[in-house]
């Protein structure tokens, strides 16, 4: 082992962490003769998988501020008004 003044992680290879490591070597097979290089295989995996979580997260809150946005602009008179004109829209498609 090459010396190192940064902290060592221990990992026991468990029956779920050898299943992990098995899946990571069907995915990375060019880092398959190293168990080390697949956890770090893993560790990229989790952090693009984190980042892209996060994303979404800031996606959605902000996709529920413009929703919340727009329905705080509807009047009441503005919502009697549209359900007015969907409502004869129906009509005209039923024929009445």
């Amino acid at each position: 082992m090459m010396p190192t003044k940064r902290p060592r992680v221990t990992l026991t290879e468990t029956p779920v962490v050898a299943r992990r490591l098995e899946l990571a070597a069907t995915r990375f097979p060019e880092r398959a003769d190293s168990r080390a290089d697949l956890l770090l295989a893993l560790t990229e995996v989790a952090e693009q998988a984190l980042a892209k979580a996060d994303g979404d997260d800031d996606g959605r809150a902000a996709a529920k501020k413009r929703l919340l946005d727009r329905t705080r602009a509807i009047t009441p008179d503005a919502a009697r008004a549209m359900l007015a004109a969907r409502e004869a829209d129906w009509q005209h498609e039923l024929g009445e």
